[in-house]
């Protein structure tokens, strides 16, 4: 197999208690070949000094900030410069706060170097607590009890519950999931497993930056009018439960904000 760069692509807003777990799943890769762009959007922590020593120890970690100083206000736009900046063939978009596992871009790398009409990947994960234990039964019961947000179990079905059961369903089937924006959100990918083929992106156009929440769902459905897409039916990933996760905030906004 070829070795294309993998761009990991990193928004950072005051994740100093979960941003090293998150730079040491991209520092682990089995796939050698990557970069990893970190934006730090105005956090008043500590995460921007943490990220500012990764990147004075690794020659491939490279630091932005956000100097409009937005101040978390849209993770879209924050995301967008990270690509104008990143010189891989795939992204791979990582969360400060959940957890790449070793094979991830190796695995996803695999696929799209042998299926060139995917335009993104996602894959199975795990849910763990703030302490990064994995959470054996997740449920909308433990949802609640780790993220303070209580939720019914239907919504928690919708936008995690059934993820982990997609993967032998089709990229038709995916995509009739996906662009037929029924349940609460309709993303069958999870955004923080996902690597984007560069070139799909630059077809279909980057994230949304007029919007907030939703960015993800919204980018994935334009893809999936021109490309394939697929899950890997592997956990390569955790998903964090916490209580000032984004995901959050989109139960507690709803999807209030404009349709295709």
């Amino acid at each position: 197999m070829s070795r294309p760069l993998v761009s990991a692509i990193m928004v950072a807003y005051n994740e100093e208690d979960y941003i090293i777990e998150a730079i040491e799943g991209v520092i682990s890769q089995t796939y050698p070949n990557w970069e990893l762009i970190i934006c730090d959007d105005n956090s008043t922590d500590d995460t921007l000094k943490i990220i500012e020593d990764y990147e004075r120890s690794y020659s491939s970690i490279f630091v932005l900030s956000n100097e409009e100083r937005m101040g978390n206000q849209g993770i879209g736009k924050i995301r967008n410069k990270c690509i104008r900046e990143s010189e891989g063939k795939y992204l791979a978009i990582c969360d400060a706060d959940d957890i790449r596992y070793p094979k991830s871009f190796e695995e996803e790398v695999k696929l799209l170097e042998k299926k060139l009409n995917v335009g993104v990947v996602g894959t199975y994960y795990d849910e763990i607590n703030p302490k990064g234990e994995i959470i054996k039964t997740p449920s909308h019961f433990t949802l609640g009890q780790y993220t303070g947000h209580w939720i019914d179990l239907e919504e928690y079905r919708d936008e995690f519950g059934w993820r982990n059961s997609l993967g032998k369903k089709s990229s038709t089937e995916l995509k009739q999931i996906l662009l037929a924006k029924t349940g609460s959100y309709s993303a069958p990918l999870l955004p923080s497993s996902c690597m984007i083929r560069k070139n799909a992106l630059n077809e279909v156009g980057y994230y949304n930056e007029e919007w907030k929440y939703h960015v993800d769902t919204e980018l994935h459905r334009r893809i999936a009018k021109k490309y394939e897409i697929e899950i890997i039916p592997k956990k390569l990933c955790a998903y964090r439960q916490h209580p000032t996760k984004m995901s959050i905030d989109k139960w507690e906004k709803g999807w209030n904000e404009p349709q295709e």
